[in-house]
């Protein structure tokens, strides 16, 4: 039996999200083990969960505002965040 492709979600919209896990759903061999809605949360459910991949919604919009001592960023600073401390993150965009 092959190895789970272990998948972390991020989109800004929840039915985008939903139809993602509809599709994958039926496909034994991948579990989606989690679901961001922003840059911020994307980056910390990565290193919470440890996905082998993640699938990533470049658009999600960008606050200048910070919140709870941290500044929320869209879905590319993310990947440039996650990059920067594993570059061998695999991400789909």
């Amino acid at each position: 039996m092959s190895e789970l492709i272990r998948v972390l979600l991020v989109d800004d919209h929840p039915v985008v999200r939903a139809g993602f896990q509809r599709l994958l759903d039926n496909d034994s061999r991948i579990d989606i083990i989690a679901e961001a809605s922003s840059g911020q949360e994307a980056v910390e459910k990565y290193f919470e969960t440890n996905p082998g991949v993640i699938i990533m919604d470049l658009s999600m919009p960008q606050d200048n505002t910070e919140r709870e001592g941290m500044q929320a960023y869209g879905g590319l600073e993310a990947i440039r965040k996650i990059r920067a401390k594993d570059p061998k993150a695999k991400v789909l965009f």
